[in-house]
């Protein structure tokens, strides 16, 4: 418990924002480790439809995707993620039906036939991700999971205004990684303004227990549940 709360300490007061550089993101991906299952991918998994097809928005290396095949083996899987070098290391991993594909630019017209679309970890890389919510709405998905860092998260509000640094939102190597920041309340508005309901939403991650119990204060990361609003 002490070791934890020494570390709240440094992270509200102490710790700098992160600063090491990657020259463009197939860099990033290469320095990148490999990522094991996470609470996000459990949770969208076990949810995903037993048949259809799903299509991963910023797939990354794979990771997501070979989770969800394990999980749900009979439901065909696609991606797109800007990196070449994470669609490689996707590869390796022996998924298949992954391109790459510019997300600021995002076209996913060869994907239309989707059932549902997941998008983890990638609009706060976006500088324009309204773009990327209107190719979404674009396909026949009926469920959209989307996940991406709180800024709401009360550590984030305690480095800020007592600490007086930025939040820096479960950034893995440098401040410039994250373009937009939404808490609760502004991903709603946002989403609605997008055309999409947020059906439902869960924290991830955070403080202690309680990121279950309020996770619009206590959760680091969020995952919402959208569906597409009628034309």
């Amino acid at each position: 418990m002490i070791r934890k709360l020494i570390s709240l300490y440094r992270e509200v007061f102490i710790d700098p924002m992160p600063l090491e550089e990657f020259s463009d993101y197939d860099d990033y991906w290469d320095q990148r480790v490999r990522q094991e299952p996470k609470y996000r991918f459990v949770w969208v998994a076990d949810r995903l439809p037993e048949q259809g097809r799903l299509l991963d928005v910023g797939c990354g290396d794979g990771a997501f995707l070979e989770h969800a095949r394990q999980v749900r083996p009979d439901l065909g899987t696609v991606g797109i993620d800007g990196s070449a070098t994470a669609i490689e290391k996707l590869k390796e991993k022996g998924l298949e039906g992954a391109v790459v594909g510019d997300l600021d630019r995002p076209d996913l017209s060869g994907f239309r036939d989707v059932d549902v679309v997941v998008a983890m970890e990638i609009i706060e890389h976006l500088a324009e991700p309204e773009r990327l919510m209107e190719e979404i709405r674009k396909t026949e998905a009926r469920t959209v999971y989307i996940t991406i860092p709180n800024l709401g998260f009360i550590l984030n509000r305690l480095r800020l205004a007592l600490g007086g640094k930025m939040p820096v939102t479960a950034i893995v190597y440098h401040i410039k990684e994250h373009l937009r920041h939404w808490t609760v309340r502004d991903f709603r508005h946002w989403a609605d303004h997008c055309g999409f309901t947020v059906e439902h939403y869960v924290g991830q991650n955070g403080f202690f227990g309680l990121w279950r119990i309020w996770p619009s204060l206590f959760a680091r990361q969020m995952i919402y549940v959208l569906s597409p609003k009628a034309r």
